[in-house]
């Protein structure tokens, strides 16, 4: 499992099948989702959108870049399929997430 976790963390920048995630650690598709449900409780894919959107959310909190960049550089296919799976999962918007971020900054 942490062969499969480093290779998503080094690389979900990048577009990634699931078969690539099981051929990182030299195992079947089978076995790859059989490790990732018993070990963190969650599909291979679940956990590849958890971590994007966390890198999403520290370039969001972090730098003033561009929402669209920040989604092109998490590995999302477009600005508008990020903000509905950002939306989806955290409950807010990406732009509104920004915004709160720096307002907690600002007065903290």
């Amino acid at each position: 499992i942490q062969t499969m976790l480093a290779y998503i963390q080094a690389n979900y920048a990048e577009h990634m099948s699931l078969s690539d995630i099981a051929a990182s650690a030299a195992i079947s598709t089978r076995e790859r989702t059989r490790c990732f449900k018993n070990t963190i409780h969650k599909t291979p894919f679940e956990y590849l959108m958890d971590y994007r959107l966390d890198m999403a959310e520290k370039m969001l909190k972090n730098t003033e870049e561009p929402i669209l960049d920040i989604a092109m550089k998490c590995g999302f296919s477009n600005g508008a399929y990020f903000g509905k799976i950002f939306k989806e999962q955290r409950g807010i918007t990406p732009g509104a997430f920004r915004k709160r971020s720096q307002k907690a900054r600002n007065s903290g």
